[in-house]
C-alpha cells in the first residue's frame, strides 16, 4: 500500500493526511518533501488488515506505541486523516 503523508500539528498531537494504494511487494516509508511521505504496507484493505498495518507502520516511524496513532476519517477510503498524539 503506497501511501502519501502530510503532517500538521495541533497543540500536543499531530495530523497526519494519507493517500494509499493497496497490496505493495514490499513495506517502506519514505519521506518525499516537507510534508509528505510515502508508505508501502503489503496487506490487503479487506478486514481492516490495512488499516492495521498503516498504524504499526506510522507508529514504528514516529516511534510511538500503536496505542497513540489512530484513524480519525477514512477508515474505508484511500484518504485518511491520522492523530498521532
Amino acid at each position: 500500500m503506497n501511501i502519501i503523508l502530510s503532517c500538521k500539528k495541533v497543540s500536543n498531537k499531530m495530523r497526519i493526511t494519507i493517500k494509499t494504494k493497496p497490496n505493495s511487494k514490499k513495506e517502506m516509508i519514505e519521506k518525499i518533501g516537507e510534508r509528505n511521505f510515502l508508505i508501502a504496507v503489503k496487506e490487503h484493505p479487506f478486514d481492516g488488515k490495512a488499516n492495521n498495518a498503516i498504524v504499526k507502520s506510522i507508529a514504528k516511524y514516529f516511534n510511538v506505541s500503536s496505542a497513540k496513532v489512530r484513524i480519525i476519517s477514512g477508515h474505508k477510503s484511500k484518504q485518511k486523516i491520522i492523530e498521532i498524539s
